[in-house]
């Protein structure tokens, strides 16, 4: 639908912040710390995204969503298996590799995000994935 395109896209403080980190940018390591951050943030905003939809799916959607997860878990483990074994890049060689990871983590964490709005009509708070969570007590 445009309305959660548009949510995701327009009203996206990840990507905000990311677009800025980039511009300022001077070095290969500040490139690549922008994109890590950017990783990161969408890791959580799937996991949010990911216990919302948990909360709100009928059953036999849950058990997609599960090996979906699964999957996609699989998936990025044996990426990170053949980024382990290739042999030491340059830190340019890992600039399209962040970048490819950042593309495999927003698309998934848009997947859930989608699987929320599609349900409910409500969109995970991008917001929320900014920081880490702050253990309460």
């Amino acid at each position: 639908g445009t309305g959660f395109d548009e949510l995701f896209t327009s009203q996206n403080p990840i990507e905000d912040a990311l677009q800025e980190e980039l511009e300022l940018a001077d070095n290969y390591s500040a490139l690549l710390e922008a994109y890590i951050t950017a990783i990161e943030r969408y890791r959580r905003l799937a996991d949010l995204a990911y216990q919302q939809c948990q909360a709100v799916l009928p059953v036999e959607d849950k058990e997609t969503l599960e090996a979906r997860r699964t999957q996609w878990e699989a998936g990025i483990q044996a990426k990170r298996e053949e980024v382990a074994s290739a042999p030491g890049e340059p830190i340019e060689g890992y600039l399209p590799l962040a970048e490819s990871f950042y593309g495999l983590y927003k698309n998934w964490a848009r997947d859930l995000c989608w699987c929320k709005f599609d349900a409910d009509g409500v969109m995970p708070s991008i917001a929320d994935a900014l920081e880490e969570p702050v253990p309460a007590g």
